[in-house]
């Protein structure tokens, strides 16, 4: 993710270790930089098969970030 999107990702410490990974970021960000982000992790996800279609989280991320404006 980091040569193709300039994200860096690690993995899980200590219990978390090859359970989770880590998306860096930096200081505030705003919804765009959440989709875009996720954006990515799909688009790695699915050019290595680990997902059928990429789309999902970014749709979940949007139903999410609405909700949250109406609320």
């Amino acid at each position: 993710m980091n040569d193709t999107f300039g994200i860096r990702v690690a993995g899980g410490q200590a219990r978390l270790k090859g359970k989770i990974i880590r998306l860096g970021h930096l200081g505030y960000y705003f919804e765009a930089d959440i989709l875009m982000l996720i954006s990515a992790l799909e688009s790695t996800l699915f050019d290595l098969g680990l997902i059928d279609a990429p789309g999902k989280g970014t749709e979940a991320a949007l139903m999410e970030f609405h909700r949250a404006r109406r609320r």
